[in-house]
């Protein structure tokens, strides 16, 4: 029985992003990815996101489509402020794999978001 959901997970991470709260983001995302970031979790995905756009103002997902048993890609419509203070909106994918450990994929794991799959075009 997988330990939580695929949109429990995504919807913790999307949540602490918009907080700016890194170290939660990191702990809503995929085990792989945090064990091979080069230096601190936290450090590299505010890095990431914050160069994706400097604040996350509200999300919403929009719906899934199965990969596996252990990977589904999920919609999430955002809004963020650009750096002249623009609201702009854009739809992004999430994948979210679950994992029991770093690079093994389980249904008995735990769900995280793999972060660079959310500015990668499918």
């Amino acid at each position: 029985m997988l330990r939580k959901s695929y949109t429990a997970a995504l919807k913790s991470f999307m949540k602490a992003w918009k907080e700016e709260d890194y170290a939660m983001v990191a702990g809503a995302a995929q085990l792989t990815w945090c064990n091979v970031a080069k230096r601190n979790p936290d450090d590299a995905l505010r890095d990431l996101l914050v160069s994706f756009t400097p604040h996350l103002v509200n999300y919403a997902i929009k719906g899934h489509k199965n990969i596996s048993n252990v990977m589904k890609d999920v919609k999430v419509a955002v809004e963020y402020e650009a750096p002249d203070n623009i609201i702009l909106h854009k739809t992004l994918i999430a994948r979210v794999i679950c994992e029991e450990a770093p690079f093994t994929p389980s249904a008995h794991g735990k769900w995280g978001v793999n972060p660079p799959s959310l500015f990668v075009k499918r």
